[in-house]
């Protein structure tokens, strides 16, 4: 297929194996990809100006294992920039650090070519913006509707608060674009892991891999609500319902201008203010011990409460209407109905949840949602347990008052359509 002035040539699996200016597939003048067994896209060879004195440029992706199977750790090239400032001999590449939130993983810092960037992201973990060791923006994306402006660099030059001259900033490459996306050039699209997706349109240029269960719209992104939801596997949309969305989105907003003043901090910037080490410094990797200073600044959000890593929580899910998850944004939680029925009731697993949803809703005429709802243990273990309710599996309940508890401390995931997330 042709999009602009680049052929898109698929292979075998239904995924794009090579771009190029060539309408022939044996063409060798193209970017060619392979993936790997999970269908993440670890190689990446540009051969569109290769000849014999100039072998083609090639990328490795690794990713996190997180579940996710999107999240990008790194980026490794096999060419040096002339303006690179990472040690003798070392090619081009990227390194980002996250920090895990109820949202999802959000970067937070990087480094690029040897130089250190803080990120700003917004509520849904999406970068906006790096800003370097000398405070300069050297890269920014603005929010639009489905992400259809291309980012602007420090190269160009931003006007600094207050001053009327512009500041300039070294260039900088930044692939990351949506949570789960990767930007190319020469395509003009971004990755998201199972397909790929076109900010021009709004849409996938693939359907759906798992059919309407994604939703009605097979090639649409995130429901049509790009504000609200994210879909780092470009299966499905996930909304960052209220509380979670609130809570990062507050947390980049108090934080976000805390970070770069840590890593100006690292360079001797004038009033930045230096955190105290914590001890998640002590977990990172070898490979990025160059990026400490950036740890140790947002080693303060971690430690005043602003970052979210919990671990001692049960996973209960619940299908809900259109209706009911407005009442949950609008309210903060879940609501006790009227009554001896007024408790709220949780399946212990997505599949017997989606079998409750059919038991009481319509899923042809009426729209549908797959809550999941983080809960810590010590919460979980308060709510009656049925072994066996209505003949389909184990579910707990809550009453009012326990309600109350558990919409203060819980995370919620919302799937569209009867999913088994």
């Amino acid at each position: 297929t042709r999009k602009g002035d680049s052929f898109l040539h698929y292979g075998v699996d239904g995924r794009i194996a090579k771009a190029g200016p060539n309408a022939d597939p044996a063409s060798a003048l193209a970017v060619s990809y392979t993936y790997n067994a999970l269908g993440q896209r670890v190689f990446k060879s540009d051969a569109r100006l290769s000849g014999a004195s100039n072998p083609a440029l090639t990328t490795q992706t690794v990713y996190a294992e997180d579940g996710i199977g999107s999240t990008v750790l790194g980026q490794y090239g096999s060419r040096r920039s002339a303006d690179s400032a990472a040690p003798a001999g070392e090619m081009d590449n990227t390194e980002i650090i996250y920090l895990p939130t109820a949202a999802g993983p959000m970067p937070v810092a990087a480094q690029i070519n040897g130089r250190l960037y803080a990120i700003d992201a917004d509520h849904l973990n999406t970068p906006r913006r790096l800003t370097n060791t000398q405070g300069q923006v050297a890269w920014q994306w603005l929010i639009t509707g489905f992400g259809e402006a291309n980012p602007t660099t420090g190269a160009t030059g931003y006007a600094q608060s207050g001053q009327g001259n512009a500041a300039y900033a070294e260039a900088v490459k930044f692939d990351l674009r949506y949570p789960g996306q990767v930007w190319d050039d020469e395509t003009q699209l971004a990755y998201n892991l199972n397909r790929y997706y076109d900010q021009v349109s709004g849409r996938y240029i693939q359907a759906d891999p798992i059919g309407l269960d994604g939703g009605w719209n097979r090639f649409g992104y995130v429901g049509g609500d790009p504000l609200n939801a994210v879909d780092p596997q470009g299966l499905n949309a996930v909304m960052i319902a209220n509380r979670a969305a609130a809570w990062v989105q507050g947390a980049y907003y108090r934080y976000g201008p805390a970070i770069t003043e840590f890593i100006a901090g690292a360079s001797g910037v004038n009033g930045a203010v230096v955190s105290p080490m914590s001890p998640l410094v002590a977990q990172i990797p070898t490979a990025v011990s160059r990026m400490t200073p950036v740890v140790q600044g947002i080693a303060h959000g971690i430690e005043s409460g602003a970052y979210c890593a919990a671990k001692e929580t049960t996973d209960l899910y619940r299908v809900v209407s259109r209706a009911e998850l407005e009442s949950v944004a609008k309210f903060g939680g879940f609501s006790p109905g009227p009554g001896a029925m007024g408790n709220k009731w949780f399946a212990e697993s997505a599949t017997d949840a989606a079998a409750w949803g059919k038991k009481f809703y319509s899923f042809d005429k009426e729209a549908v949602f797959t809550l999941r709802v983080e809960i810590p243990n010590a919460l979980a273990s308060q709510m009656m347990r049925v072994p066996k309710l209505d003949g389909i599996g184990p579910a707990r309940s809550a009453d009012g008052q326990l309600l109350q508890q558990i919409n203060s401390r819980m995370n919620i995931n919302a799937f569209t359509g009867n999913l088994l997330p």
